[in-house]
């Protein structure tokens, strides 16, 4: 049995509570890949003032972490936030809107789009098509057709 498995649940009528706007609080997902980026950076400010085996030692960590940044998709995320907001129907307009101003669908859409930006292993949904126009659930079916993950669909 597999006790370490990622679970993600939206009940029906879903909301989450947050000062940050939109975009940010999708950013929020990618933490430790940003802070992975981060460390990317630093190291290659560091590669200029290095040399010999130090700058060896350096390129071989820098390697490493940089594999595993790609790997964990740090060379894509803002495109998924994007993707992912834009299937919802957030425009790039509104991503400064705070979410404390969202109405309730606004709101529901906007968990089930974090949801599916964290990419549990099992991610289940209660009736998620519930705030959602013809347009969005079939973009919604499209993009759980592809999901990795295993799903749950209540409805």
């Amino acid at each position: 049995t597999k006790r370490d498995l990622s679970l993600s649940y939206l009940a029906q009528d879903s909301r989450f509570e947050s000062e940050n706007t939109i975009y940010d609080e999708m950013l929020h997902v990618f933490d430790d890949l940003r802070m992975t980026e981060k460390r990317l950076r630093s190291m290659e400010e560091q590669m200029g003032s290095l040399s010999g085996s130090e700058l060896d030692q350096l390129m071989k960590t820098y390697d490493s972490l940089s594999e595993e940044f790609r790997l964990a998709g740090g060379f894509s995320y803002e495109a998924d936030i994007r993707a992912i907001l834009n299937g919802f129907k957030f425009d790039q307009t509104m991503w400064d809107m705070k979410i404390s101003e969202l109405s309730g669908g606004q709101n529901t859409r906007l968990a089930l789009a974090k949801m599916l930006l964290e990419s549990p292993e099992l991610l289940v949904l209660d009736e998620p098509t519930n705030h959602l126009d013809i347009e969005t659930i079939a973009w919604l079916e499209n993009y759980l057709v592809h999901y990795k993950g295993a799903l749950i669909i209540v409805s």
